[in-house]
């Protein structure tokens, strides 16, 4: 009857199918070993006394009653110890724990499988599952199994080890500490796994790092922006690369050729190489055709250099991390520009070196054959007739006119081919243009030069150049006049950067759309005879002072040149 009641009991509770089963077991269990030893009991009393005696059947029921109490009762002690210590082991990982900002948990380990014993409650805010979270400690570890992480952990010391875990779809790299507490037979190891979150630090290592490369590249390009050849801003190239990249082996191309190597006789990757040469696309492609590419274990940097060259690195056993490749390409941003520097140097010297020999050809073997020529036709015009005279005159004009022609080129090499590498100075601009405008009224007298004032006593940044400079314009004032009495004014002005010159006349002018193409080199009047390089020279020359000619219409009625000088005291 109790069998029966307890069977509807159960029955009206909301019990799990397995938990029925389990209970229906234990009972069955129970009662056919109780019927089985009643059954052993009353086969001896009647084998051995043949009959019954329901003394005996008691004792024997209380005895084996007292096992099976027994029994029940250390199942139930060890049950109720099991319990203890689970809730003794949290409430110490509780204690231990509770005021961390690390993750946590407790763990029981067996080459079967890992059971989760406790979490903290910043565990279970970026972790489902601890048990999965050790396997990958396990793997970043290098263990190949659990039994070899048992082996390990029971025989050895606590460990640590870095590992990027998912943080609820979140990358996060944390330190994984592994602190063992309990083991049991050898085979089975308990644990606390403390996670902490290095993420943000690691971010600020790798920027400082960074910056330390951007920091030496820029001392490097410092270095390179100075170096006096090839050679040399090779050496430095190589060098920054060593400090930044941090590679295995490198090389070095520059127009097919390895000009510096490290660790290797050639080319990496020959591949990357021919593909950057034929300009086609690299495997794994980034900004400016710059490639990564894998070999085994070697992962291989090729970036280019412009259409110059190339930069192959290798690394074996890892990456190249994002700032070294940044790195990289600034790098070969700094050789790019050295390189196209110092071939513009080289041009430049070739160039003046021309023009230098052809400067000494016009000084000393031209000018000097037309300083002979004109002396000997002034010998020449006083001993012929009047006839003559006039063949011997025009043969001492065309000597002057050549001996104008040679200078006005020396001046224009001079200006044009140093450019602004010549060094300027103070020039005492009143000195300069008083002295001009004597000599042009000692070249043209029957011309009117008119000072209008007095001419400030200021120096403006100039070299021997504004002589010349003053000489051409207001010759030019001079010659493309056709008034009667040729007028020129010659006014000032000061600022406080800078010196206005103008120079105007009484002439034909210059028509407005003309005005900027006067002073283009070749360009001259319809009734000029000149070379057209006058004011094209003067442009030239007021531009290597950082100053600046425009061409006005004048209040005379012809062209005005505004010549504006910068100062040499202006701040």
């Amino acid at each position: 009857m109790l069998l029966v009641a307890g069977g509807f009991w159960i029955a009206s509770r909301d019990w799990e199918f397995r938990y029925v089963r389990r209970m229906i077991v234990w009972t069955w269990g129970i009662a056919a070993g109780f019927g089985f030893v009643f059954t052993w009991v009353l086969g001896i009393q009647i084998g051995l006394q043949g009959e019954y005696k329901p003394i005996i059947i008691a004792l024997d029921a209380i005895l084996l009653g007292s096992v099976v109490a027994f029994g029940v009762g250390v199942f139930d002690v060890r049950r109720e110890q099991g319990k203890q210590r689970a809730d003794r082991e949290q409430n110490r990982a509780a204690a231990l724990f509770e005021n961390t900002a690390d993750d946590v948990a407790a763990l029981r380990v067996s080459p079967e499988r890992v059971v989760t014993l406790s979490t903290n409650s910043v565990f279970d805010d970026n972790f489902d599952d601890a048990a999965a979270v050790f396997e990958e400690v396990i793997r970043a570890a290098g263990m190949e199994s659990r039994t070899a992480f048992i082996e390990y952990i029971v025989a050895g010391e606590p460990f640590e080890v870095e590992v990027t875990l998912d943080d609820r779809g979140e990358q996060r790299d944390f330190i994984a500490q592994v602190t063992p507490y309990d083991e049991t037979d050898g085979n089975v190891a308990e644990l606390f796994l403390v996670l902490t979150d290095v993420t943000e630090q690691k971010q600020l290592a790798r920027e400082r790092v960074a910056r330390s490369r951007i920091e030496q590249l820029h001392q490097s390009a410092s270095e390179m922006a100075n170096a006096p050849d090839d050679d040399e801003a090779f050496d430095l190239a190589m060098s920054a690369a060593e400090q930044s990249l941090h590679f295995d082996s490198a090389v070095l191309c520059i127009d097919d050729e390895p000009v510096r190597t490290s660790g290797t006789d050639g080319l990496l990757d020959e591949a990357a190489a021919d593909r950057i040469a034929l300009d086609e696309q690299p495997l794994v492609v980034r900004d400016g055709g710059l490639s990564v590419t894998r070999r085994d274990d070697e992962e291989i940097l090729t970036i280019p250099i412009g259409g110059q060259g190339l930069l192959q690195a290798s690394k074996r056993g890892e990456s190249f991390e994002e700032s070294q490749i940044r790195a990289g390409e600034l790098l070969t941003t700094h050789l790019r520009e050295t390189l196209r520097r110092l071939e513009r140097e080289q041009t430049i010297r070739e160039e003046r070196e021309r023009m230098e020999f052809l400067n000494r050809i016009l000084r000393h073997d031209l000018l000097n054959g037309m300083n002979v020529v004109r002396m000997q036709g002034q010998f020449l015009e006083s001993s012929v007739d009047d006839d003559d005279r006039e063949r011997v005159e025009t043969i001492i004009d065309r000597v002057d006119s050549m001996t104008d022609l040679v200078n006005t080129m020396r001046s224009f090499m001079k200006a044009v081919i140093e450019g602004n590498e010549h060094e300027l100075f103070a020039m005492p601009l009143d000195e300069e243009l008083t002295d001009a405008i004597e000599d042009a009224r000692e070249a043209h007298p029957t011309a009117v030069f008119e000072v209008d004032g007095v001419f400030p006593p200021v120096e403006v940044l100039a070299d021997d150049l504004i002589s010349e400079l003053f000489h051409n314009l207001l010759t030019n004032a001079v010659e493309h006049n056709d008034a009667d009495e040729p007028l020129v004014r010659i006014t000032t002005e000061t600022t406080a950067d800078s010196v206005l010159v103008r120079i105007a006349d009484n002439g034909p002018g210059i028509p407005e759309g003309m005005r900027s193409r006067v002073l283009e080199k070749g360009e001259k009047g319809a009734e000029s005879e000149g070379t057209g390089l006058g004011l094209y020279l003067c442009e030239e020359i007021i531009s290597t002072y950082d100053g600046e000619m425009r061409v006005n219409e004048s209040e005379l009625g012809g062209a005005e040149f505004e010549l504006e000088l910068p100062r040499a005291d202006a701040e």
